[in-house]
C-alpha cells in the first residue's frame, strides 16, 4: 500500500516538474516493497512444487541485486538532485536516515551474501556461523522498521511532500508505518515463538 500510495501520489505530478527527483521516491518506495516482499518470501516459502510466480525465491540473483540496486539509485538520484540545485546533503531527519540507512542495507546485503555465497565457511562453520547468521538476522529486524520510519519522515513531513501531497494521503503515511511496524513485529514473534518450541 505505502509504495502504491507513493507512486500515485508523484504521478499525480508532470515528470518534468521535479527532474531527476521524481525517481527518488518511487525508487525509494518500491525498493520497501522489494523488502518487505522478501521477509514474506523468507518466512512464508511455497510448499514444495508449488511457486507462486508473483513470490520472489530468494535463490534468484536478480531479485538479490534488484534491491539494492533500487535503493543505492533512489538514493543516488536525490544525491545528484541536491548536488545539481547547489543544496546542502542530509539536513533533515529524513536525509541523515536515508543516507545510513542505504549505507546499513549494503553492508547488511554484503553480510548475508557472504554467508550464504561461502556457504558459512567464511565465518568458521558451525556454531559461529549460526551467531553471525543470528546477529545479521537481529540487524534486519531492526532495518526494516529503521527504513519505514524513513519513508515516514520523507513522505509525512518533508517540504516537498507537504507541498506537493495531499494531508489526508500524507497522513496515511503515519497510519501505514505502524501497520506494517505491528505485522513486522508479528511476524517476528512467530519466529521466535517457533524456535523456542
Amino acid at each position: 500500500i505505502l509504495a502504491a500510495t507513493t507512486w500515485l501520489a508523484v504521478m499525480r505530478h508532470s515528470t518534468s516538474e521535479f527532474g531527476w527527483f521524481t525517481l527518488h521516491p518511487l525508487l525509494q518506495a518500491f525498493s520497501l516493497f522489494q523488502f518487505a516482499y522478501s521477509l514474506v518470501g523468507l518466512y512464508y516459502p511455497p510448499p514444495e512444487g508449488h511457486k507462486n510466480p508473483l513470490m520472489p525465491t530468494l535463490d534468484l540473483p536478480q531479485w538479490a541485486l534488484a534491491f539494492p540496486a533500487t535503493l543505492v539509485a533512489g538514493t543516488v538520484i536525490v544525491w545528484f538532485h541536491k548536488y545539481q540545485q547547489g543544496a546542502e546533503h542530509g539536513t533533515t531527519w529524513h536525509g541523515v536516515f536515508g543516507y545510513t540507512y542505504t549505507a546499513w542495507m549494503i553492508f547488511q546485503g554484503l553480510w548475508g551474501a557472504s554467508s550464504m555465497l561461502f556457504k558459512d565457511n567464511l565465518h568458521g562453520g558451525g556454531p559461529k556461523a549460526k551467531l553471525f547468521w543470528k546477529y545479521h538476522n537481529i540487524s534486519g529486524y531492526v532495518l526494516f522498521p529503521a527504513g519505514l520510519l524513513t519513508a515516514f519522515l520523507g513522505a509525512g513531513w518533508s517540504t516537498w511532500a507537504k507541498n506537493n501531497i495531499y494531508f489526508w494521503v500524507r497522513a496515511g503515511y503515519v497510519v501505514m508505518p505502524l501497520l506494517s511496524a505491528a505485522g513486522f513485529y508479528l511476524l517476528w514473534a512467530r519466529e521466535v515463538g517457533s524456535t523456542n518450541k
